[in-house]
């Protein structure tokens, strides 16, 4: 995914520090997104289930990654869509065991 943001250089390459820049704020904005849901039940009483809408936002910001990277890389907008949605359920996943393996080291 990276290598997207990567090309974006080099498509542009004078406009390097515009490219960084909008690199920086979509990650932002797709991490904060999922994010926001947590907040505001921290905040208020969210009506619904936490752990079904942030994976929806998370999905919808994959998406929309993908989509840009298939804008960039000229391939197939469904094979784009894919690789990236893929990549952030397999990443959410390893996170997934990971935490539970370091929970009960450190529960023990």
């Amino acid at each position: 995914m990276l290598g997207f943001f990567y090309s974006l250089n080099l498509l542009f390459p004078i406009q390097k520090h515009k490219n960084n820049l909008v690199l920086y704020l979509l990650l932002f904005i797709f991490i904060a997104n999922p994010l926001q849901i947590y907040v505001w039940d921290y905040i208020g009483n969210f009506p619904a289930n936490l752990f079904v809408w942030t994976s929806i936002l998370a999905s919808v910001g994959f998406i929309f990654i993908g989509l840009l990277k298939t804008y960039v890389t000229q391939t197939s907008k469904i094979k784009g869509i894919f690789e990236t949605l893929s990549l952030g359920i397999l990443a959410a996943l390893v996170s997934y065991f990971v935490g539970d393996i370091l929970e009960s080291i450190i529960t023990g």
